[in-house]
């Protein structure tokens, strides 16, 4: 009996870098981008300590940077929104369902490193990350 192959994965990771903040496409970033913008400190995956973004790369919109959202399985996330994560890989195509931003398509979003789930990517009038606060740390 021939072994069968193994499934192809439902998705692929994206490594093209997202439109940034106001719809100009953003540069290539590296990881190492993560802790070279700005001059805010590192914020880091923090199951692997992967570079992710910066704390001045933190953006208010909708009325805050943080926010705290629940998905239809009833899993609430406190988030943050940041302008840039090149630290982060798209991982899944853009989807418009139960968004929690009106007008806006969301993307999953998982560390470069790790392949840690950490939030989502928005497009719509402006692009964001909403990042799980809980999966960053502050790099020492």
């Amino acid at each position: 009996m021939m072994p069968r192959p193994a499934p192809a994965p439902a998705f692929a990771l994206d490594a093209r870098p997202p439109r940034a903040l106001g719809g100009a496409p953003s540069s290539s970033p590296s990881p190492d981008d993560a802790t070279t913008v700005g001059d805010g400190r590192a914020l880091v995956c923090r199951a692997c300590r992967t570079p992710i973004t910066t704390e001045d790369a933190r953006a208010s919109l909708f009325g805050a940077h943080t926010h705290d959202r629940m998905n239809p399985s009833g899993f609430v996330f406190r988030i943050g929104l940041f302008r840039r994560a090149p630290g982060a890989l798209v991982a899944s195509p853009p989807s418009d369902e139960f968004p929690w931003f009106p007008g806006h398509r969301w993307q999953i979003v998982v560390c470069r490193g790790c392949i840690e789930h950490l939030g989502w990517l928005f497009s719509g009038a402006e692009t964001f990350h909403a990042l799980v606060l809980d999966k960053l740390a502050s790099e020492e």
